[in-house]
């Protein structure tokens, strides 16, 4: 059986580890000599597993595990909701044209679904930035979709 490669560590990951190294030394669970040694291993860390390594015995942030959760409960979510909703304006829309022209009556059902999986989208977009904001994580650039 092949192993698998670790995957590399960013400059990112290993000053949010220093920073969770001095967190556990405030609270006293490392002293000062420790503390030196993980941080020196930290700052020459090449992988997520050698940074994960050093912080292994101490306990882990609850809050960024949590919060990890929810964003990614919350993407699911919404993907789904997403589905439901397209998957059911189709079979509405077909049942229109089955049925014949007039008046495009599956709109009462379409228009308020899409304008609550609007908020749904906006919300759920808005919770994911205070997420990053609450862990300290850089706010992601804004997309551009048309290149100059």
């Amino acid at each position: 059986m092949a192993g698998f490669a670790p995957v590399r560590a960013s400059d990112a990951e290993r000053e949010r580890a220093l920073r969770e190294l001095r967190d556990h030394y405030a609270a006293g669970r490392l002293d000062h000599e420790e503390l030196e040694e993980r941080a020196a291993l930290a700052t020459r860390a090449s992988s997520r597993g050698d940074l994960r390594a050093l912080l292994w015995d101490l306990p882990a942030g609850r809050r960024a595990r949590s919060a990890g959760f929810v964003a990614r409960a919350d993407r699911a979510l919404l993907r789904t909701h997403l589905r439901a909703w397209l998957c059911f304006s189709l079979a509405l829309a077909a049942a229109w044209a089955l049925a014949g022209e007039g008046a495009f009556w599956p709109a009462i059902i379409i228009v308020p679904w899409g304008a609550v999986l609007a908020g749904h989208a906006w919300c759920s977009r808005a919770a994911r930035r205070f997420i990053r904001r609450l862990l300290g994580q850089p706010a992601r650039p804004p997309r551009r979709f048309l290149r100059h």
